[in-house]
């Protein structure tokens, strides 16, 4: 059957699982940690893995230093499967961190094409692909607060190509404290991330940033249970005639031994409402998650995806 796809943005509009508000660059958006995924894709919580894609302050709250992780995703949505990998690594030294990631988004080949309207063009088979090479640094001021900042190229290419350079930055506090008879450790984070611009076509625009706020906090139970909740809220403020729009992710997990966990999460907002669940398994060696995003619309994707991490003292 015909595939049909549709101008320089015509891969946002096959990917609409990457963001309905048809932002560009949509892999800057799709989900890069099954840990996160398993908590409606909050990222501003306390992480194991995949640092530099959701919050690189976490890991000078751990005790290795360094981390190796790889996460698979397999997107399926309308007939369309497509699959994306994660690999990045962090290490710590002293109160210093430095990362280093990519991530590579297989969407598919392409046999024949139509315009907006609908006349089948020149174009041979092609192959659609997007890929991003990221750098980061975090740097603990003292036991409670840890700034970061990173960097990266971004590239998609199928009938036409885009590129972008992409920065974020953002502050965490972490603390510790007690509430109704628990003891609760917790963090809170800021960031600004998507800062940069987008070029295709001899045309240059920015990209559209988004503005969060989040965090988790995780309640100690007698005989090693524990409760965790995260949360995250982001704006994309107006910018080139793009409407605004909000979102937010809950999270709620239950964790025995500080190992086992199981988890599930709500995203709501920015026209893309949806469920995820997951479970895990971690040690101090290394971290194990598979999780999967699950949509009320056919217009938007299931993600299903598994992500393993390796800790070295």
């Amino acid at each position: 059957m015909r595939n049909v796809i549709i101008t320089t943005l015509g891969l946002l509009a096959f990917s609409s699982l990457a963001n309905a508000q048809s932002r560009p660059m949509p892999l800057l958006e799709m989900p890069a940690s099954a840990e996160a995924l398993s908590l409606g894709n909050t990222l501003k919580g306390s992480q194991q893995s995949h640092y530099i894609f959701t919050n690189p302050s976490s890991m000078m709250q751990q005790g290795s230093k360094m981390n190796i992780s790889y996460g698979a995703e397999l997107i399926s949505s309308k007939g369309n499967t497509s699959s994306l990998h994660v690999i990045d690594g962090a290490i710590k030294h002293q109160k210093n961190a430095f990362f280093a990631g990519v991530r590579y988004w297989h969407i598919g080949s392409k046999d024949s094409f139509v315009d907006l309207t609908e006349h089948e063009t020149s174009h041979k088979k092609i192959t659609e692909m997007a890929f991003s090479v990221d750098l980061g640094y975090a740097y603990q001021w003292n036991q409670h607060l840890t700034s970061y900042v990173t960097t990266g190229y971004s590239h998609e290419s199928g009938v036409t190509k885009q590129h972008a350079w992409q920065n974020n930055i953002g502050v965490t506090w972490n603390d510790s404290t007690q509430f109704i008879g628990k003891d609760f450790i917790y963090n809170i984070g800021i960031s600004a991330d998507h800062l940069g611009i987008i070029s295709y076509r001899k045309v240059t625009k920015a990209l559209s940033p988004r503005l969060s706020v989040g965090g988790s906090a995780h309640m100690m139970l007698p005989n090693a249970h524990q409760i965790e909740l995260f949360a995250d809220a982001g704006l994309y403020p107006s910018i080139q005639k793009r409407k605004p729009s909000t979102e937010c992710s809950l999270g709620i997990g239950y964790a025995l031994n500080n190992k086992i966990r199981v988890r599930m999460g709500r995203h709501l907002g920015d026209k893309d409402n949806y469920c995820t669940m997951g479970a895990g398994y971690t040690t101090p060696k290394f971290n194990i998650f598979a999780a999967a995003k699950l949509t009320p619309s056919s217009e938007q994707p299931n993600i299903y995806m598994l992500n393993l991490g390796l800790n070295i003292k």
